[in-house]
């Protein structure tokens, strides 16, 4: 079976599907499994703030928080 794409203005349409082939003596079996992608409807905000932790074992631990996790050199 053939995975078809459908072209549009605004989108496009693809099959995802899995198959299992069990190779018997007389005949194979053969399944197919449609599957379901999902796309997010909201992204993630990019610039959200990060944390990091650095330590020794149990002599030294140290925190750093920063406010976005990318900078502007300017």
């Amino acid at each position: 079976m053939q995975t078809f794409n459908i072209n549009t203005i605004n989108y496009i349409l693809n099959r995802y599907f899995l198959r299992v082939t069990v190779v018997r003596r007389l005949t194979d079996l053969v399944k197919e499994l449609d599957l379901a992608v999902h796309t997010l409807s909201s992204y993630p905000e990019m610039n959200s703030s990060i944390k990091m932790e650095v330590g020794i074992e149990d002599s030294l631990h140290i925190e750093f928080e920063y406010n976005k996790s990318k900078y502007d050199i300017k």
